[in-house]
């Protein structure tokens, strides 16, 4: 397994970072990354230069989650802090804000991870009571709450693409959970534990770390405690489901996944806390192996994102170095 040369080192985070969002076309730019961190800031990168180009001053407590707006002409940026939401207004030219623009404060307990969806319409969280929140953006209020499912914490929670009112969420239960955000209600649910007897089995249990959806909305990937991923096929002209795991390609749990996009291949990255990495061809599994591995030297690795840099495939990667300092990399993933 080769170890990776970073590319650039993006420095400023003084504690780990714990959350990126990338957006190739925002309101204040494109090829922009977004980190949040420990030290209870959060940066905006220009990706192409490796320079902050907006700042954000400590709010408090660390910052678990980052999202852009999901369309270029709407100026909000978003950003999950303890229990709360708050938003900042990106047409303030100052490079560093320090007051949001508006709170949202709906949580009971502190936010793992927040989401939008396509139309920037509706924002949900998901928390440590185990609660997936969605928030109406327009009018600013409570839209739906789903308390009784998730047993542990809810660590991550995301819209569906091409579905408006599909929502997935992942939790400390060792289940995957597929809502209808209209109906506000359950469609079905996902149990993380091996069923085959002769499957891989580590000592931790398979509580899901991370979710991501890709961008057509047909895969569903969830990295888990016990060092696998679990995949999800929808269909999209039918009710088909199909279910597949993806082991033996970490030793510990996964706690980061990121889709390629746009590509031919349905194409995820994998990414556990020892900085371990995988790349998977998901629309070709028969040989149930990763089609690249590679190592990161991080003392933990919490969060990766895949963008494009010009045309070049780059990951970035985001952690604590063995200092305890923040530690955020781009890696060419050509190499």
């Amino acid at each position: 397994m080769p170890d990776w040369t970073p590319l650039q080192q993006l420095k400023g985070h003084k504690r780990s970072v714990i959350c990126l969002d990338h957006s190739s076309k925002s309101f204040i730019g494109g090829s922009l990354l977004a980190s949040g961190s420990e030290d209870e800031t959060c940066r905006i990168w220009d990706v192409r230069t490796g320079k902050a180009v907006k700042a954000f001053a400590k709010q408090g407590a660390a910052v678990s989650s980052v999202r852009f707006a999901s369309k270029a002409s709407i100026s909000q940026f978003y950003m999950a802090v303890g229990s709360k939401v708050l938003v900042f207004d990106m047409r303030n030219s100052d490079m560093i804000l320090s007051e949001a623009s508006k709170e949202y404060e709906f949580s009971e307990d502190e936010i793992n991870t927040i989401d939008i969806n396509e139309k920037n319409t509706f924002l949900c969280t998901a928390d440590d009571r185990g609660e997936v929140k969605v928030i109406d953006l327009e009018s600013h209020k409570l839209y739906k709450q789903f308390r009784s499912k998730h047993k542990n914490l809810c660590m991550a929670a995301c819209f569906r693409p091409k579905k408006p009112w599909e929502l997935w969420s992942g939790g400390m239960d060792n289940t995957i959970c597929q809502w209808d955000i209209s109906r506000g209600s359950m469609v079905t649910s996902y149990d993380t534990n091996q069923t085959d007897p002769t499957a891989h089995q580590m000592v931790n249990p398979p509580f899901v770390y991370s979710l991501r959806i890709n961008h057509d909305g047909t895969w569903v990937a969830a990295g888990l405690g016990d060092g696998s991923v679990q995949v999800i096929k929808l269909e999209a002209k039918s009710k088909k489901v199909s279910v597949k795991r993806l082991n033996d390609a970490h030793g510990t749990l996964v706690n980061s996944l990121a889709y390629v996009n746009p590509t031919t291949e349905p194409l995820l990255w994998s990414g556990s806390a020892n900085g371990q990495l995988a790349l998977w061809n998901l629309g070709s599994l028969e040989t149930e192996a990763p089609i690249q591995q590679s190592k990161i030297a991080m003392a933990k690795l919490n969060c990766i994102e895949a963008l494009n840099i010009d045309t070049s495939p780059v990951l970035a990667a985001a952690g604590v170095t063995s200092n305890n300092e923040g530690a955020l990399h781009l890696y060419d993933t050509s190499q």
